[in-house]
């Protein structure tokens, strides 16, 4: 297993004031699909833009095949498919006058995101139904599923 620190490739905070303690901390997790998006503007509608900090959260996965592709051309263009998912994100919170932090990771969504939130503790979780994958648009989302089951944190998953 890969240690934490590792795994933990870029880490934005937004420009804050010093003396801002947030009162609650609430992570999003964002993917890119349609359905993070709306947790993403869900959790900005939701919260007190003095008193709460959004946390985003993406992983990137590794290739599937290692042997049959360039394994790292792959990967920089998922490391940037990620720093543009959150830049975006933090971009659009800003104007928003909320206070906000990003943190892309890499390796399997659900244990990454698991050990990530666990790590935060925040006081709220908010995730999409479904992913990027065609299957998750027929079932809850895999990740969403996952992270129901295995958080012990409140956690809204949008639709």
């Amino acid at each position: 297993m890969t240690n934490m620190n590792e795994l933990i490739e870029h880490d934005y905070l937004s420009p804050v004031p010093e003396h801002f303690k947030p009162q609650r901390r609430i992570v999003v997790c964002l993917d890119g699909s349609k359905r993070s998006n709306l947790a993403l503007q869900w959790a900005s509608e939701h919260l007190n833009k003095e008193h709460d900090q959004l946390i985003l959260l993406t992983v990137r996965t590794f290739p599937y095949n290692h042997n049959t592709i360039d394994y790292s051309k792959v990967d920089e263009e998922y490391k940037q498919e990620s720093r543009l998912i959150l830049s975006d994100a933090i971009q659009r919170l800003e104007q928003q006058g909320i206070h906000c932090r990003a943190i892309g990771l890499r390796g399997d969504p659900r244990s990454e995101l698991e050990i990530q939130i666990n790590t935060l503790k925040p006081d709220l979780v908010v995730v999409g139904n479904t992913g990027k994958s065609a299957l998750a648009k027929v079932l809850l989302g895999s990740v969403s599923r996952y992270l129901l089951e295995h958080i012990p944190f409140p956690i809204v998953v949008v639709r």
